[in-house]
């Protein structure tokens, strides 16, 4: 998520599923050691020995960034998703229908 790509990619099935039991990935140029720490926790192949939820939140990489907890959760097709009704008004500037950009979320 921090690169805008996959972790593990391979076209080859078997050789994808490789990768991924083996844990066999590269980090970006631009991932800094603290997020390299955290992603490599994340995917740790020993399930024992992988990070929780809450050791993820509590990580250090974690706490230098704003991230707004949502303890509930949204269930698509069950929970409405909030919509700021002052980002619905700056695209109705931009000639889009606010009804139909709400439909769309």
């Amino acid at each position: 998520m921090l690169c805008g790509y996959l972790p593990f990619e391979d076209p080859d099935t078997p050789a994808l599923y490789k990768k991924i039991l083996s844990g066999s990935y590269t980090f970006h140029k631009s991932i800094s050691e603290d997020a390299k720490d955290l992603i490599s926790k994340i995917l740790n192949g020993n399930q024992t020995e992988r990070f929780t939820i809450d050791q993820i939140r509590r990580h250090s990489w974690m706490s230098k960034h704003d991230f707004r907890e949502n303890s509930e959760g949204i269930v698509i097709g069950i929970n409405r998703i909030p919509i700021d009704r002052d980002v619905l008004s700056q695209m109705k500037n931009l000639n889009l229908d606010p009804d139909y950009v709400s439909k769309c979320l």
